[in-house]
């Protein structure tokens, strides 16, 4: 499939190649035209010599100028025709069909002449005169000419040489060029695609280095390389900064959990005071479950968290999780549903994967309307995946936010006053999903049956697992 750089390149080399083309052709046209201007230069200056040594002859009459031509006739060269008109224009000398084709009259006719003769008797003689018509003083004319023709046709290849040359060189030229330039696209190629691979989540992308150092295009790819290795190290410094604050939190998140614990089963404190006590332990525990909830997200991310893969029943592990949520969506009166095919199985860690579909089930419940559903489902997707994910009828996110929702510590807007949560669960489920090879897809879920609002959005969460077969 040809890419839009080499779909570019190509324009260019034939633009290129156009360009070349008719710089060839006026070439060709201008070495004609010059070459002719040379030949009938030449010829002019060989009529010239004639008529100068006609005059030096002392020709001035129809009988001195035939006299001095015959004398003349066995050194004429076989080009050279001379006409010699009498004032009646009655041809004396030479061909008079040539006089024919001059068209006009001995007192008219002087100057140069450049005229086209056919013999009748030869039909394959043709001749192409450039000549001089000199009058003499009794009023005859005399003519003398050479025939260009020969001379034009021995050199009017030359011109069709030359184009024909210069035309291949440009051809040559195009084609090595093309060739240099279709490589050099490849390298621009692999940078355009190590970078649309980074920006889809696959941090390990790299350009590949052909001949480290030989260009300025392999110099570009390390230099890349260099800038995504750095990105890299930069990220893992903010998820190591983030994990350490945490783990270190909890020490004394620990300490400070138990004496207040302490002082609220203490005698003596009053109701008031153990009030603000009961708030304190719980927004500890808050605090304690965030840490716990950063510090799972960076094992998994870094594949420290203990994990094997080993096949999972997809309707199994749905009802499981759907089980353990049905007294929950029952309280918020939600219909809670499982829709899977028996047997379809997918290859997976199942702690970990129960837990990511239990935050995608948490988030549905608490953002679902009363007397919503949340659906549960498992699908088949080709012959080598399954999809495996939770749906629901509530407000749903906007599109826009899909990706952004997904990033640590992001929470929308108050939604509902159901809705607490320290915006790490969607991470969370990407991290899972990464971990099994997959990512975490968002996608519109609008209502469907006669009790829900037209206008909700809804939301599905699906996560794409390799199947067993």
């Amino acid at each position: 499939m040809q890419t839009p750089l080499m779909a570019g390149h190509v324009r260019q080399a034939i633009a290129t190649a156009y360009v070349f083309l008719l710089v060839s052709l006026l070439t060709m046209a201008c070495g004609a035209a010059l070459i002719e201007s040379v030949m009938v230069s030449h010829v002019r200056e060989l009529v010239l010599g004639v008529m100068q040594s006609q005059a030096a002859a002392g020709a001035q009459s129809l009988e001195e100028a035939e006299a001095a031509l015959w004398r003349d006739r066995l050194a004429q060269r076989t080009e050279r025709v001379t006409l010699l008109v009498d004032a009646q224009g009655q041809v004396h000398y030479g061909q008079p069909g040539i006089w024919q084709a001059l068209g006009c009259e001995p007192a008219s006719c002087h100057g140069w002449h450049r005229v086209q003769w056919r013999d009748d008797q030869l039909a394959h003689h043709r001749m192409e005169l450039q000549g001089l018509a000199v009058p003499l003083a009794d009023g005859s004319v005399i003519f003398e000419a050479y025939d260009v023709l020969p001379m034009l046709e021995r050199v009017r290849v030359l011109p069709l040489i030359a184009g024909a040359g210069l035309f291949v060189v440009v051809l040559l030229s195009i084609a090595t060029s093309m060739r240099y330039g279709a490589r050099s696209l490849a390298r621009i190629e692999d940078i355009r695609q190590a970078l649309r691979a980074y920006a889809a989540g696959d941090t390990a992308s790299r350009v590949l280095m052909r001949h480290r150092g030989r260009d300025e295009l392999e110099s570009l790819a390390l230099s890349v390389n260099q800038a995504l290795e750095r990105i890299n190290a930069l990220m893992d410094e903010v998820k190591d900064v983030s994990s350490y604050i945490a783990h270190e939190l909890r020490t004394p998140l620990t300490r400070l959990h138990h004496r207040l614990c302490a002082v609220q089963d203490a005698s003596g404190v009053s109701e008031d005071v153990g009030e603000e006590v009961r708030q304190a332990i719980e927004e500890v525990e808050r605090i304690q479950r965030m840490s716990s909830a950063v510090l799972r997200i960076g094992a998994i991310e870094s594949r420290r968290c203990p994990h094997q893969f080993e096949p999972v029943q997809a309707r199994a592990l749905l009802g499981d999780v759907a089980d353990y949520f049905q007294p929950l969506a029952e309280l918020n009166n939600v219909l809670l549903s499982v829709r899977a095919p028996e047997p379809l199985a997918v290859y997976a860690d199942k702690a970990l994967l129960m837990q990511a579909l239990s935050n995608l089930v948490d988030n549905a419940l608490k953002y679902a309307c009363v007397g919503g559903q949340v659906e549960l489902f498992a699908e088949p997707s080709g012959q080598d995946w399954v999809l495996l994910g939770v749906a629901d009828r509530g407000p749903g996110i906007s599109p826009a936010l899909h990706d952004h929702v997904q990033m640590r510590f992001v929470r929308l807007g108050a939604q509902s006053n159901r809705a607490s949560g320290y915006g790490l669960g969607l991470s969370l489920v990407q991290a899972i999903a990464k971990l099994h090879g997959c990512e975490l897809k968002l996608m519109s879920n609008p209502g469907r049956t006669q009790n829900e609002q037209k206008d909700l959005r809804g939301l599905k969460a699906v996560l794409s697992l390799k199947r067993v077969n």
